[in-house]
């Protein structure tokens, strides 16, 4: 994942405007020294060396899975682009995450990739021997995020606009209004919780949206 929080970048005094191009060229540094047979150069935007090499090699081929975190659309299309799947955050909502594994699928069959990639569902999961009993537990649980944050923990330079390439974020707290965060949306819409048949249910959904894989949060 890029990152997004203004106080990690004012640190290091790197502009949260070159995120993305950061991680894209940190992704291609990664791949070459992964599956270079020796030393490698490199000249980047960012990144210079010459004569570095990787060792040991990694087991997998090509190279280890990649992975992008994100909660933007515009991220998950742009590494989908590049074949590479996302890992969604847990407090979107069961549409919004479908829309995002299909925006993905069709972003990466336009550019030759497979379009059954592997992707990654993260999900608040409640099992309970009763569906009453798991409704009981949601509805009690603490709020997952809060609307209440410090300005630093948000992609926000010193000026106090929105970051370039962060522009999801001007609804809210991770581009979202306090609408989505509503507690009687984690029951339908959020958790996979309730009975045996009710979270297999769920999880079966996510199946079918094309998610092959489920990050628990229990």
């Amino acid at each position: 994942g890029r990152g997004y929080q203004s106080i990690e970048f004012n640190a290091f005094g790197i502009p949260l405007s070159e995120a993305r191009a950061r991680t894209d060229e940190s992704i291609e540094i990664m791949k070459r020294l992964w599956t270079a047979e020796g030393p490698i150069d490199f000249e980047g935007r960012f990144f210079q060396f010459r004569g570095v090499q990787l060792q040991p090699k990694p087991l997998q081929r090509p190279h280890p899975p990649i992975h992008y975190a994100s909660i933007s659309p515009e991220s998950i299309v742009h590494y989908a682009k590049m074949g590479i799947p996302f890992i969604v955050d847990p407090t979107g909502t069961t549409g919004s995450i479908a829309k995002l594994a299909q925006a993905w699928r069709e972003a990466a069959k336009e550019c030759g990739h497979a379009p059954d990639g592997d992707l990654v569902a993260c999900r608040y999961v409640w099992l309970a021997p009763t569906n009453a009993q798991a409704r009981t537990y949601v509805d009690n649980a603490p709020p997952v995020t809060s609307l209440s944050v410090d300005p630093s923990l948000t992609p926000r330079p010193v000026d106090g606009s929105i970051a370039e390439g962060y522009e999801y974020w001007e609804r809210g707290w991770h581009g979202r209004t306090v609408d989505h965060y509503a507690a009687d949306a984690d029951w339908d819409d959020r958790w996979i919780a309730g009975d045996v048949e009710r979270v297999v249910s769920g999880i079966r959904a996510l199946e079918r949206m094309g998610y092959a894989n489920l990050c628990v949060i229990f």
